[in-house]
């Protein structure tokens, strides 16, 4: 029963309770979906559960449309899994929550708290039918003419949009559906209802990848052969709530030549603003984000917006969402050029960030070159930590693995190792470059030759740091030879 885990203990009562009166009033289900119908107190309410993603499912009532689990969910799962009503039955008849005696008092109906008596809210006064209801509504329709009556109607009908579809308008529509098969309103309305119920739940962990190939064809087909319907076309796929899942890339490429400049603007300002929000929920996956950033690259490179400097910037600041490094990676046309930038990039500044390897590790994997693995290696140690990649850089010509004041001088930088208050961190030094190489310090003399401090352009070390370097690495590589 891990579906229930996703729900609390009074909204599964009240669940059960609707399952055992039969409210439940109809079921079908996919491979994906179980759809119903379950009546509440004072309407019909629809629900999807979606069993492999709990919190994508949803229902039409007030209290689901926050993203919440409601009892209706709960009586939808009991009637189409009744052993398990059976099981949670047994698991509860000698289980009272001390809480549930007092559950009627502090819930209403559809499981809101209820503090009325705290805030001074007046009940309306109970509706007492008339005796002759039926024969005063009977006079009322009488008197109105067509158009009034078909206006009220209207109107009421919309207040609930959901009861008024399924109830008198689902049945009609199909029909009508099955005789036009090739009406493009039709395949528009089937790729809206595909599109939202991947991604109307606002769940950011959750992924809708991509397009069937006959969703695609819809789209094209649409797009170039009916286009007094692109508009809502574009009202369809511009859809706020798709912005962060792949499939989206596809809609943006498909529209950055359609658009007109001001609303690709529009759009990447929007995608932008989704992306802080998206942020500052703190979502720990990370695809959505990557999306975002691919479309806002997307838009910005067909926009002309985009230097190489500006795109190296966006690597090193984006470092964590690796969907979009690697995708940027493989987009770039002059892979030679981004590795040799951005390692410039790398070398101008100290970036304490372990995923900067990552883009050179992508341009490893789109090149084979051998200079982009032995500046793996090195950035491997500097920013990883990842002392094991020293054998492998000893295999390259242009790097020092040693240490001697002489050598530091020359060489083009010099990378101190964490090793004291002083040097809480890698420290990197640029040196008078006389030899092109760069060296990796640590002492292989004793305490008696070698001077206690070392000064470097602005900065001075200390024997007593590289001590304490030597001592780590002795004790965690044995085996090591420097």
């Amino acid at each position: 029963m891990d579906f229930l885990n996703y729900f609390k203990q009074n909204i599964i009562s009240r669940g059960y309770n609707y399952y055992l009166e039969g409210r439940v009033l109809s079921t079908s289900s996919d491979r994906i979906w179980i759809s119903s119908e379950v009546e509440g107190s004072n309407e019909t309410y629809f629900v999807r559960l979606n069993l492999s993603t709990p919190k994508a499912s949803h229902c039409s009532c007030p209290h689901a449309q926050g993203g919440n689990m409601c009892k209706h969910m709960v009586a939808v799962y009991f009637t189409v899994f009744p052993e398990l009503a059976d099981l949670y039955r047994e698991e509860t008849e000698n289980d009272v929550d001390y809480y549930d005696e007092y559950e009627d008092y502090y819930y209403d109906d559809e499981g809101y708290y209820d503090d009325s008596e705290d805030d001074g809210f007046e009940y309306e006064e109970e509706f007492i039918r008339p005796l002759y209801f039926d024969e005063l509504l009977d006079d009322f329709l009488n008197s109105l003419s067509y158009s009034q009556l078909k206006e009220i109607l209207k109107e009421e009908l919309n207040k609930k949009e959901s009861y008024a579809y399924n109830k008198y308008l689902k049945k009609h529509y199909e029909m009508k559906k099955s005789i036009e098969i090739d009406n493009p309103k039709y395949m528009l309305e089937d790729l809206n209802d595909s599109i939202c119920s991947k991604t109307s739940y606002k769940l950011y962990d959750y992924d809708f990848e991509s397009f069937t190939l006959e969703e695609k064809e819809i789209i094209n087909d649409i797009y170039h052969n009916h286009p007094s319907y692109r508009q809502q076309l574009e009202k369809v796929l511009l859809n706020e709530d798709f912005y962060t899942h792949t499939a989206f890339i596809y809609v943006i490429k498909f529209y950055l030549d359609k658009l007109p400049k001001n609303k690709l603007i529009d759009l990447c300002d929007d995608m932008q603003q989704k992306l802080k929000y998206v942020k500052d929920l703190h979502v720990k996956a990370m695809t959505s984000k990557s999306n975002l950033l691919i479309n806002i690259y997307l838009i910005k490179k067909h926009l002309r917006e985009l230097e190489l400097d500006t795109i190296i910037e966006l690597l090193l600041k984006n470092a964590k969402y690796k969907d979009f490094l690697r995708y940027v990676v493989k987009d770039y046309p002059d892979k030679k050029e981004l590795y040799l930038r951005y390692e410039q990039n790398l070398k101008k500044g100290f970036f304490n960030k372990k995923e900067v390897v990552d883009v050179l590790e992508y341009l490893y994997e789109e090149t084979s070159e051998e200079s982009i693995l032995k500046s793996i290696c090195f950035y491997d140690i500097l920013f990883r930590e990842n002392v094991e990649s020293l054998d492998e850089l000893k295999k390259y010509d242009g790097v020092m693995l040693g240490f001697s004041a002489g050598a530091m001088l020359m060489s083009k930088h010099i990378i101190i190792t964490p090793c004291s208050e002083e040097y809480p961190e890698f420290h990197i030094e640029e040196g008078l470059n006389l030899d092109g190489i760069s060296i990796y310090p640590h002492n292989n003399t004793n305490q008696e030759e070698y001077p206690n401090t070392l000064v470097v352009g602005d900065e001075t070390y200390q024997k007593e740091d590289f001590y304490c370097v030597e001592l780590y690495y002795f004790l965690k590589y044995q085996d090591m030879v420097y």
